[in-house]
């Protein structure tokens, strides 16, 4: 016998299932039982609810429900051939799990082939370069899927993939001295990554991701391969507006604001590595950007120009007899340049950026002493505006890499009697007044003493930096008959702790005379 409350509890459940209609029905679990119609409050639910496993992700679209043993993966396979098997797989999970391991698969399958040759090198079987085997199986045949992912991590995954299989590549055919090999990872490999930044993909960090593998791969090529084959992609954007007879602008639309700064950034990071008559062939198209009004943009000419003010010169090529009058005329430029952008008084962002990628400048590139002071000159210029008239926000940021910059400043060879009496009158004072402060003003201030000293010199210390070092770690200064009375931040008595031993190294052994 069933009471009536087993009997009710039994009615009340259902099972859902899809009909050819695509409409959900729910059907008694008695097999007498007429089906029933979902009501109008319930389909409104169940539409609002959240996608799972078991109902709709989209109107009209039937979710398929996945059973336990649909996630488990076939460990007979091999690594290569799983990856292929589950990034095209229906379960998103899998296919999110299995993009990360393409570059592990491809050495795989190459350490596994070479392990053949060596252990049976009569019977021939297998390719010198599997590696470029797998890679080419993978453009052919996952890629394609993978870029079209409907989720946003496999795209933005897969470049940040090819890059690594590429590097791997490209230490093959380097060892193994395979030109071929070499020339496929150039332009088809670096090619595929390269559509993928160009692509107007929807999310932002798809594109990011391709710009930091493009960048991290023009580490592994020569100059030369990265004007041909790398500075396309981020140039065909810059220039979409100058330059008609571009390949890529026959398939691509107008470049969005994001797509332009990511592409003005990848130019400054790709110009690092170019020689340096094509890095000045670059600069005219930095100056075009920088006469927009996108804070963005302006942002990213502000990360870009010190990277291409540091690789004007073509001093790695001794063949080529350059124009230091015109390679100085371009530092010129590009300093005034970014001293406009520092001073915009529109963009606290782009201030902050300027502040940040000062210290990036290196005025030991110019060739002669007396372009390197001028170019010293301004930068102490551009330092002491940013700590006087910078904004309250920029001004922390200045202050705290007063001493890399400084540092910096001192780093090439030469008289620096000049520099450092302009660092004594206009920066010094931002330091004594620093050291009687706020906490966070004395801990910027303890942090960059030893990189002032450095920059300054030991005969500094008495007078001017040992003052402000006091004022820091002390509340109340030792005299004679008294030891003093540190302050009460653990912070500030941290770095202070920290920063004795550079200031004894840079002191030396006569510490005492000091």
């Amino acid at each position: 016998r069933v009471s009536n409350k087993n009997r009710n509890k039994m009615k009340s459940t259902t099972i859902k299932r899809i009909d050819s209609t695509n409409n959900i029905k729910a059907v008694s679990s008695s097999s007498t039982a007429p089906p029933t119609k979902m009501n109008t409050s319930d389909k409104n639910n169940n539409s609002n609810s959240v996608p799972t496993a078991n109902n709709a992700a989209a109107p009209n679209q039937v979710n398929v429900v996945h059973t336990p043993s649909d996630f488990l993966v076939d460990d007979s396979l091999t690594s290569f051939d799983r990856v292929v098997k589950y990034t095209d797989s229906t379960i998103a999970l899998q296919r999110v799990v299995h993009v990360r391991l393409l570059a592990e698969a491809v050495r795989d399958e190459h350490s596994k082939q070479c392990y053949v040759r060596c252990s049976d090198s009569s019977s021939g079987e297998g390719e010198n370069l599997s590696c470029i085997d797998a890679a080419r199986r993978i453009l052919k045949d996952l890629v394609p899927k993978l870029c079209n992912d409907e989720y946003s991590v496999v795209r933005q995954t897969l470049p940040l993939q090819l890059k690594e299989v590429a590097v791997f590549c490209l230490e093959v055919c380097k060892d193994q001295d395979n030109d071929d090999g070499r020339m496929f990872v150039l332009k088809d490999l670096v090619g595929q990554i390269g559509k993928i930044f160009l692509k107007n993909d929807t999310e932002v960090d798809v594109r990011r991701a391709a710009s930091e593998a493009l960048s991290d791969l023009s580490k592994h090529l020569m100059p030369d391969e990265v004007n041909e084959y790398l500075l396309t992609f981020p140039l065909s954007i810059i220039s979409y507006n100058q330059v008609k007879e571009n390949n890529f602008e026959q398939t691509m639309s107008e470049p969005s604001e994001d797509l332009k700064t990511f592409a003005v950034v990848l130019l400054g990071t790709l110009c690092g590595r170019l020689r340096g008559l094509h890095v000045r062939a670059m600069i005219p198209y930095i100056f075009e950007i920088c006469s927009e009004k996108s804070i963005k943009l302006l942002s990213a000419c502000a990360i870009a120009l010190p990277r291409i003010f540091n690789n004007i010169s073509e001093r790695d090529d001794e063949d080529y007899v350059e124009d230091e009058d015109e390679c100085q005329n371009y530092r010129s430029q590009i300093l005034s340049l970014f001293f406009d952008l520092l001073k915009s008084s529109e963009s606290i962002p782009c201030q902050k950026i300027c502040a940040e990628s000062l210290e990036v400048f290196d005025p030991s590139k110019s060739t002669s002493f007396e372009n390197s002071l001028i170019v010293r000159e301004k930068l102490v210029e551009m330092l002491v505006y940013l700590l006087r008239q910078g904004f309250d926000v920029v001004k922390p940021i200045a202050f705290y890499r007063v001493g890399p910059c400084c540092n910096s400043l001192c780093s090439a060879p030469g008289d620096h009697i000049f520099i450092k009496g302009l660092i004594k009158r206009d920066v010094l004072p931002f330091f004594l007044d620093a050291s009687l402060g706020k906490e966070d003003q004395q801990f910027h201030c303890a942090y960059n003493l030893p990189g002032v000293l450095q920059c300054l010199g030991r005969d500094y210390w008495a007078d001017d930096i040992r003052p402000c070092f006091f004022n820091v770690l002390y509340k109340a200064k030792p005299s004679d008959t008294d030891d003093g009375i540190f302050c009460e931040s653990k912070n500030i008595r941290r770095i202070c702790a920290l920063c004795l031993y550079d200031l004894s190294t840079i002191l030396g052994q006569n510490i005492f005379a000091y």
